[in-house]
C-alpha cells in the first residue's frame, strides 16, 4: 500500500543529499568492483535497439554507464534533485529524465522495451505494484534486471556493520536518516522473499543468482594492485560462504515479460 506522506518524506531526504550522492557512492569500489562489473556482465542482457528505462536511477552512474555504451536511456527518479545530477553528467547518448514513482509509472501500456533496477526494489513502498507497473509498461517478452542486497548473505556476519556505515557518515551527520533507511536495513529481502513476491506477479523468473565478494571483484580489470589485494583477502572468506546456497551479497535477478 503507497502512502503518499511517506513517499514525500523520502522525495525531501532525497532531494537534500543529492550534491553528495555522487561523491559519496561513486568512487573507485562503486565503480570498479561493484555494480559496473555486473553491468559489464550482462551487457548483452539488454537490447541496444530499446530505450532502457534505469527504474529509480538516483545520480545516474547506471544512466551513465548504459549510455556510454549506445542504450537509449530513461532516467526515472522520486528525486528531480538527483536527475539534475543526471543532466549534468558529460554524455553524448543524453538520458531523457523523468521524474515520478516506481508505483506509478508514467508511460503507456507495452511502451518500454527494458528496465533496469539497482539497489531501490527494498526502498520501494509498494514492491507488488512496482512490479506489476514494470510488467504493464513493457513490450511482449521485455526483459528486466534487479540487483539487490540479500539479506541471507553471510558476508553481513563478516563485515561488521560500521564498515558499510562508513559509505555514508556525512550524510547522517549533515542530513539525518532516511524515513526508510532504518527498516530497510531490516527488510531487506531473501531470496526466498523474491521468489515469493515475483510469484505474484506474470513474470517468467529467468534465473535469481547471487554473487559473492571476490567473484564481483575478479571481474575487475584495473588497478590490478586493488584487485589482487582485495581478492586475497576476501577470497578466503568467500571460500567458506560458498558453502551455503544462495548465501552471496548481490543477487541479479533477470525477469521477462510472458
Amino acid at each position: 500500500m503507497i502512502e503518499p506522506s511517506r513517499i514525500s518524506e523520502e522525495e525531501k531526504y532525497q532531494d537534500k543529499i543529492a550534491n553528495d550522492y555522487s561523491r559519496a557512492y561513486e568512487h573507485l569500489w562503486v565503480k570498479k568492483t561493484w555494480d559496473y562489473p555486473i553491468l559489464k556482465k550482462y551487457l548483452k542482457y539488454f537490447d541496444r535497439n530499446y530505450p532502457l528505462l534505469d527504474l529509480a536511477c538516483g545520480t545516474g552512474a547506471s544512466t551513465a554507464y548504459y549510455s556510454k555504451h549506445g542504450f537509449p536511456v530513461i532516467a526515472y527518479d522520486l528525486s528531480e534533485k538527483m536527475l539534475e545530477q543526471v543532466k549534468k553528467r558529460n554524455l553524448l547518448n543524453k538520458p531523457t529524465c523523468i521524474k515520478g514513482i516506481a508505483e506509478k509509472l508514467p508511460f503507456k501500456k507495452e511502451e518500454i522495451g527494458q528496465i533496469f533496477c539497482s539497489g531501490s526494489f527494498h526502498h520501494f513502498e509498494d514492491q507488488l505494484k512496482s512490479l506489476a507497473e514494470m510488467h504493464r509498461v513493457l513490450k511482449p517478452s521485455g526483459k528486466v534486471m534487479i540487483l539487490e542486497n540479500n539479506n541471507e548473505s553471510l558476508h553481513r556476519y563478516f563485515i561488521p556493520r560500521f564498515i558499510r556505515d562508513k559509505m555514508q557518515p556525512q550524510f547522517k551527520k549533515k542530513y539525518g536518516e532516511s524515513v526508510h533507511e532504518e527498516e530497510c536495513r531490516e527488510e531487506e529481502l531473501t531470496i526466498k522473499d523474491y521468489r515469493k513476491i515475483i510469484s505474484q506477479t506474470n513474470f517468467k523468473i529467468k534465473s535469481i543468482k547471487t554473487y559473492y565478494f571476490a567473484r564481483i571483484v575478479s571481474l575487475v580489470e584495473k588497478p590490478k594492485y586493488i584487485r589482487n589485494s582485495i581478492l586475497f583477502m576476501l577470497g578466503i572468506m568467500d571460500a567458506f560462504v560458498k558453502l551455503f546456497k544462495d548465501r552471496g551479497y548481490w543477487v541479479v535477478i533477470l525477469l521477462e515479460k510472458e
